[in-house]
């Protein structure tokens, strides 16, 4: 009967996207065989290596899998059980619901992959192309074997096993232009074009169909401007996995026919609005995406800013740490020295006193020598000997008192600077510990971030011990700088009543002075006896009155000297504390870095993950928008005519329908690959690369960096595979 071509490209059109869209089905209790063949391809499309990975799975864990294979090389790769073999078995003793094992093999593909490259009109290796520039042509073709001869009414058929063949295809911009193909899309993302080709190779023979109806390519041919030409990894994937739509595959009629042709109408029809929604929803989740990955660049930026911040604070601390310790020593020999001052003063004072004792008696014996100056003219020249030398010790006196004096002035200068680096050390710390406040809040709120939520009480718990630690600092300080103002205030007592005994010594030395030269003029002549021994007794009042104001300067500098012992021995215990408290805030820190240094990381690698998710969005994007093109498309042109055809045409359609049954058969059957064990279901796929066309060169940092960027994409474009027929 003759066909109405058109309704038989329909036809096959929605036979073959029936195959593009399907689902293994297991039957529950029997062990799953999936095996993943993956083949290194020449440049042009010959097999180097096959590594076949093999996955065995049972809902229920038996004793023993009795498996059947041809690999050689057999390897446990998830588990340590080591199998048994006898002949074409491997028997896996096991606990376990899964085994996971590789090994290779000789065996010839059931499909042939051949790729030709021409260059200006010309055919050419792929080494020679490499580094040569002009027009490219590249034609890929893959050629199904796996060929089964049959009879269906009546007449001899030749079918093939269906295998969906996917073709992917990386060119960079920067050396290709002006790409075409016969079929398939091309998809850009700035740096590459990727294209992607679908075919099934055979199933225009075993359909029996001319091109004219039903032109499906089972070859992609590239052209394209090139300009020192390279060429990463062709990745191909083939299954026999198709997809069984109930109402075609339980369809013996032709009016079960048109009722699933209806269903499939109308699920074309969801299908085709759900796309739609899909291809929405991943726009606005590339938007909000892109906004997240802002967010988290700010976070790392954030993190490292803060990383560093705690660094250089916990070398500060450090570096307090070790002054401070130097400040304790320094102050404990200060308070060492303090004490011995003290001593001594004590021991001046006390001499001081007895100086005026005596000085008083000296004066009540010069009034007696005035009043016995007859008595005293005899020895005359004893007594004015005598009196040069009381001047010359208390001349000596006074000196060792105006070096008191440059010593206890030097000492109120060390404490003033001491004071001032003090006070500007307490203001340092109110700004580190309102500074510290700032970054507990900070942290508090990177808390709640999802992801670093650990990590960021981590942080908090370190920055508010820091905190603690940075107050004990501060109230230590203080007790340090009350202490050097009481030292202070007691070296400036000391120094006012010894700069009163210097002015005391003057006095009492210019009367000595004064005694000296009135026993000269005494014993120049008696006849001056008299009114020189007025003088002496005018003297020895002055010197008793000095001696009165001595003894209050000697009470005084014993009462300094006291208050500057004392806040000495404050000042030790302060600066103990300092040293103590910075060696806790220097632990505490040390933690904080480590919890900086880790949150940096990890806010790294989810700014890495955030560009990756981003990446892969956008890409998914302008696949969905694609998808949901191409599936109105097909919504209306190939369901929609598909039914109005039906709809319109009532020819005899047994015999494709027959085809169509034989043809998921095959696919069923195709369940391995390597060998199948009993009470098994299997299932294959295969995953092809071919070797990169590179032209030699010198190995350079950059062009590594771009190649791992490339290798990562076919990753991408390979796990995405993965996904589709898993």
């Amino acid at each position: 009967m003759k066909r109405n071509s058109k309704l038989m490209k329909v036809l096959s059109t929605a036979l073959i996207f029936t195959m593009i869209l399907s689902n293994a089905v297991f039957a529950k209790g029997t062990i799953e065989k999936k095996e993943t063949v993956y083949v290194i391809l020449t440049e042009q499309g010959v097999p180097k290596d096959k590594i076949v990975s093999v996955w065995l799975h049972s809902d229920e864990v038996k004793d023993k899998i009795v498996d059947r294979t041809i690999l050689e090389n057999v390897k446990n790769v998830k588990g340590e059980e080591i199998p048994e073999k006898e002949g074409d078995k491997l028997i896996w003793k096991t606990d376990k619901n899964d085994i996971f094992y590789q090994g290779k093999t000789d065996k010839e593909l059931p499909v042939d992959v051949k790729i030709t490259y021409m260059l200006d009109g010309k055919e050419i290796s792929p080494k020679e192309l490499a580094g040569k520039s002009g027009k490219v042509k590249i034609n890929i073709e893959v050629k199904n074997k796996d060929v089964h001869y049959m009879k269906i009414k009546g007449k001899n058929r030749k079918l093939y096993t269906p295998f969906v063949t996917v073709v992917v295809a990386d060119l960079p911009i920067d050396k290709f232009t002006n790409v075409k193909v016969n079929s398939g899309k091309i998809v850009s993302d700035g740096n590459n074009q990727i294209i992607t080709f679908i075919t099934l190779p055979g199933m225009k023979e075993s359909l029996d169909l001319d091109s004219d109806v039903l032109n499906t390519p089972e070859n992609l041919e590239i052209t394209a401007d090139v300009k020192d030409f390279e060429m990463e990894p062709i990745m191909i994937t083939v299954t026999p996995e198709i997809p069984e739509i109930d109402s075609f595959k339980e369809a013996d009629n032709l009016d079960e026919l048109v009722d699933g042709i209806e269903k499939l109408k109308e699920a074309s029809s969801k299908l085709s609005d759900a796309t739609g929604k899909i291809s929405e929803g991943q726009k606005m989740l590339v938007e909000n995406i892109d906004k997240l990955k802002d967010g988290v660049d700010k976070l790392g930026q954030a993190s490292n800013q803060l990383k560093d911040g705690i660094t250089r604070l916990g070398k500060g601390i450090k570096d307090a740490h070790i002054g401070a310790k130097q400040v304790s020593d320094g102050v404990k020999i200060l308070s060492d020295g303090a004490g011995k001052l003290g001593t001594g003063a004590v021991q001046f004072s006390e001499g001081a006193v007895q100086y005026a004792n005596k000085s008083k008696e000296f004066a009540e014996g010069a009034e007696q020598v005035a009043n016995g100056v007859g008595q005293i003219v005899d020895n005359t020249d004893k007594l004015a000997k005598g009196a040069e030398k009381l001047v010359s010790g208390t001349e000596k006196i006074i000196k060792g008192q105006e070096q008191i004096n440059l010593g206890l002035s030097q000492s109120i200068e060390g404490l003033e600077k001491l004071k001032k680096g003090k006070e500007k050390e307490l203001k340092v710390l109110d700004m580190l510990i309102a500074g510290m406040d700032k970054l507990i809040s900070a942290a508090e709120k990177i808390e709640k971030v999802p992801g670093v939520k650990e990590i960021g009480k981590k942080v908090v718990v370190g920055l508010k011990e820091q905190r603690d630690s940075m107050q004990q600092l501060k109230e230590s300080g203080t007790q340090f700088l009350e202490g050097l103002i009481k030292i202070e205030e007691g070296i400036k007592a000391a120094q006012e009543g010894s700069e009163r005994l210097k002015l005391e010594l003057s006095k009492v030395n210019k009367g000595q002075k004064d005694l000296a030269n009135g026993l000269e003029k005494l014993s120049k002549g008696a006849g001056m006896l008299k009114p020189a021994a007025q003088k002496l007794k005018e003297g020895s009042q002055g010197l008793s009155a000095g001696a009165d104001k001595l003894n209050k300067a000697a009470v005084e500098l014993n009462n300094g000297a006291n208050k500057f012992v004392e806040g000495t021995q404050k000042l030790v215990v302060g600066s103990q504390k300092v040293t103590e408290g910075l060696a806790k805030l220097d632990k505490g820190t040390d933690a904080l870095v480590n919890g900086a240094d880790e949150f940096s990381k990890g806010s790294k690698k989810v700014t890495d993950g955030m560009s990756k998710l981003s990446e892969g969005a956008k890409k998914l994007a302008k696949g969905t928008e694609e998808l949901d093109k191409n599936m109105k498309k097909f919504d209306r042109e190939g369901i929609g005519e598909l039914k109005d055809k039906v709809d319109e045409s009532t020819e005899d359609l047994e015999e494709i329908i027959e085809v169509k049954d034989e043809i998921l058969k095959l696919s069923e059957n195709y369940q391995t690959f390597t060998g199948l064990g009993e009470d098994m279901t299997g299932s294959v796929k295969f995953i092809m690369k071919t070797d990169e066309i590179k032209k030699p060169k010198e190995k350079v940092i950059v062009k590594k960096e771009t190649k791992k960027e490339k290798e990562n994409f076919f990753t991408w474009i390979k796990n995405a595979i993965k996904d589709i027929f898993n």
